[in-house]
């Protein structure tokens, strides 16, 4: 009798076990299904990602430069472009002083002017004269004249470099002068659109 009463009692143990077993696994199915749901909810309803903000195109800015023409005690007189903004100490650095250049006589810290004509002095000279020829000065008309200018002074105008400043000059010699400033575009190399940069800052007379 105890025997079968001990073998019944296992018998309720292991039947309880089961059912424990199989009410635990169909919680944890229900839980992964559910989990599962979840996920994919979360899924759907997640935003799209932003589009990136682009940012605006800055447009360069144009750089403008000034045609300087440095002339008297220096070692490499000649024309120098410059950056708008810039100091005659820069001009005049460009163009390497003499040692015997009186640079005090000069204000360095004034603002380039295009098309302007910078002398600088040398030690003991007249200051009357160096006076009036330091700050830099507009031509007199504000015009070159293509029939006199020199070389320098043609290689100034926009877009005339040192190579059509010497074809111009050659031009004139063997053809004589420009009877009209659109004479100018028979020299190579010179055509309408450079015309159009230049026309307004030449002449013949």
């Amino acid at each position: 009798m105890e025997i079968i009463e001990s073998r019944k009692k296992i018998a309720v143990v292991l039947v309880l076990f089961i059912i424990v077993l199989f009410s635990g696994g169909i919680k944890y199915y229900a839980l992964r299904i559910n989990g599962d749901d979840i996920q994919t909810e979360i899924s759907i309803e997640q935003p799209e990602p932003l589009e990136m903000i682009q940012s605006p195109v800055q447009e360069e800015k144009e750089e403008v430069r000034y045609a300087v023409h440095i002339i008297g005690a220096v070692k490499k007189p000649g024309v120098y472009f410059l950056e708008e903004g810039s100091r005659l100490d820069e001009a005049v650095l460009l163009a390497l002083p003499e040692e015997d250049a009186d640079l005090s006589k000069i204000n360095l810290a004034l603002l380039v002017e295009d098309e302007s004509q910078i002398y600088v002095p040398k030690l003991g000279e007249n200051t009357e004269k160096s006076t009036q020829l330091i700050h830099a000065e507009k031509k007199t008309n504000g015009l070159v004249n293509i029939n006199k200018a020199t070389k320098a002074e043609l290689d100034s105008l926009p877009g005339i470099g040192p190579v059509l400043a010497e074809r111009i000059i050659i031009y004139r010699e063997n053809n004589g002068n420009f009877n009209e400033i659109e004479d100018v575009t028979k020299v190579s190399g010179i055509g309408k659109s450079l015309f159009g940069k230049i026309s307004s800052k030449i002449t013949v007379n």
